[in-house]
């Protein structure tokens, strides 16, 4: 974020005196400021002029130049961008078009190739599961009641609705229940609400870095979505104790 404020990234450094924490997007002055960084760092991609209207002349002049740099090894980073920009547009609007029901059941049945039946126990409780995270089932009932119903006790359930926090809730297989496995679920709500919305426009590209890689020599650094960034590690922050001191010496299994 501070790389989309350029000259501006002062500005952070005094909110860092005041607030102490620049990732609270609850604090609407900092959430503005992020949107702000995000809309210029997007402006200045796509070449917007004062009154916010695109220039077409100088995208058509800077595609040219990259599709032309592309026969060049000395092609320059900002040609890449462009390219990268229309790939990522061109993926945008496959995505819209696979919203469509058909368009998207078609696409689903004819991509890939079909999965074992063995690979696919089980998914389709986990799918609800994962949608019980919206708390809003279909029959009308509560979260803990349809958990009961699937065999589970809710033991967490954090309906928290601001900038930069995760819905979520935690719960335990009932070990009451023949052939009952000690298993934990922790269901993560996605965008459904205003302030998601809001967490979800901290768009900027920010680094971080993992203790360990996801594999074996792996990239432990790599730039992500802000906003997705600070909710994720609030909810990390929240959930760690619980399952580090309790669920998995208790012997659950995470899912």
């Amino acid at each position: 974020f501070r790389m989309g404020l350029g000259e501006d990234s002062s500005i952070l450094d005094e909110i860092d005196e005041e607030v102490g924490d620049v990732d609270d997007i609850t604090d609407f002055s900092i959430l503005a400021l992020k949107l702000q960084g995000a809309m210029d760092v997007a402006k200045k991609n796509l070449r917007l002029d004062d009154e916010g209207e695109l220039t077409v002349s100088d995208c058509a002049e800077d595609l040219d130049a990259s599709v032309k740099s592309t026969k060049n090894s000395d092609s320059k980073k900002d040609d890449f961008n462009v390219q990268a920009s229309l790939l990522a547009l061109l993926q945008l609007m496959w995505q819209v078009k696979s919203r469509r029901a058909s368009a998207r059941d078609q696409f689903y049945r004819f991509a890939g190739i079909s999965a074992p039946d063995d690979v696919l126990e089980g998914m389709d409780e986990m799918f609800e599961l994962a949608d019980l995270a919206y708390d809003e089932h279909l029959s009308g009932k509560p979260l803990k009641a349809v958990l009961d119903e699937m065999g589970y006790r809710l033991i967490k359930h954090d309906k928290t609705a601001v900038p930069g926090y995760l819905g979520h809730y935690v719960a335990i297989s009932n070990s009451n229940l023949p052939n009952s496995t000690k298993t934990a679920i922790i269901g993560v709500k996605g965008t459904s609400n205003f302030e998601d919305f809001l967490t979800d426009m901290c768009g900027s590209a920010v680094e971080h870095e993992l203790d360990n890689p996801f594999y074996d020599g792996g990239n432990t650094t790599f730039r992500c979505h802000e906003g997705m960034l600070i909710s994720s590690r609030r909810l990390c922050e929240d959930l760690q104790p619980l399952v580090e001191n309790l669920l998995i010496p208790s012997g659950y299994e995470i899912k």
